[in-house]
């Protein structure tokens, strides 16, 4: 765990630890956390008016050693689940950051026609956006960042095409082993279905059709070379003002936050958005927009 990581996971416990002793005069270990303390903690937090996504980061903080410890995890108790919830409505967090919805992916899909010079780029990238979205990827499972490791790139050898009877692809099956917060004795399924106006499934095999079958991962150049961010925020950059779009308002997150607003609007449980998107807290709540359009074609198993 890096050191910026480490001082994340600290401070909320350094807090705990202040809130027990000068709020409720208690010299009782801090470690395990119970439901009661844990309540009136996040109680303390909204009296302290700490914004929401800063108090579910926090709650997965907390979290984090129960599991390790295998131990009974206070946050994961219905009393808690259902205060984050309310906080999360009434101290809602600003997020400068737009969710890119069905039909700005559409929109933006449409401008590499116009903004890529090459046939490969331009289904590269297609082909992207619509993986990004439809299984709510994080940026770093499809890219790459100089001097970091590749584990959690996504591989050719994670995917499988579902066909038909008569022989037609109709849904592709990522599997996730490395993400963040993941369990490798226990990888993730998503799956992703054929969908209109954009279709997902046409896009990565009209990509794989220029890439081959050869080892590497999914999405890299001719030499098997991974893409890496920076190359995938300038593409980006540049669709979204092809589109007069402000660019400063869309980041590359802004895939899992159109995916989490585009799941919640068609229905889906906040267990089934937490599943879909890989999210070990609630932190995807500040994410949810109501202004998503499209119709649900990714379920994870």
């Amino acid at each position: 765990m890096s050191a910026t990581s480490l001082n994340t996971y600290r401070r909320p416990w350094q807090i705990l630890q202040q809130f027990k002793r000068d709020k409720l005069e208690l010299q009782t270990p801090l470690f395990p956390v119970s439901t009661h303390t844990l309540a009136l903690f996040i109680a303390f937090l909204a009296e302290q008016k700490y914004a929401a996504s800063t108090v579910a980061s926090y709650i997965s903080a907390l979290s984090y050693p129960h599991k390790l410890a295998s131990l009974f995890d206070p946050t994961k108790s219905e009393m808690i689940q259902l205060a984050l919830r309310g906080y999360s409505k009434l101290h809602p967090s600003a997020d400068s950051r737009l969710p890119i919805t069905l039909p700005i992916l559409e929109n933006i899909i449409l401008a590499c026609e116009h903004t890529k010079s090459s046939l490969y780029s331009r289904k590269l990238i297609q082909a992207m956006y619509a993986i990004a979205f439809f299984a709510a990827l994080r940026v770093g499972e499809i890219t790459s960042r100089a001097h970091q490791p590749c584990q959690n790139i996504i591989a050719i050898s994670h995917t499988v095409f579902l066909k038909t009877r008569e022989g037609t692809v109709s849904a592709i099956k990522l599997t996730l082993r490395n993400y963040k917060h993941s369990d490798a004795s226990n990888p993730v399924d998503i799956f992703i279905y054929r969908e209109k106006p954009v279709c997902p499934v046409s896009l990565l095999l009209e990509f794989l059709s220029l890439r081959g079958q050869s080892p590497g991962p999914l999405f890299c150049w001719p030499d098997a070379s991974p893409i890496s961010r920076s190359c995938f925020v300038a593409a980006l950059t540049e669709d979204l003002q092809f589109c007069n779009l402000n660019v400063a308002q869309y980041k590359t997150h802004s895939f899992r936050i159109g995916a989490a607003s585009w799941a919640a609007a068609k229905g889906m449980s906040d267990t089934q958005i937490r599943t879909f998107g890989r999210w070990k807290s609630n932190a995807f709540l500040r994410y949810i927009r109501p202004s998503t359009m499209g119709t649900i074609s990714a379920v994870p198993t």
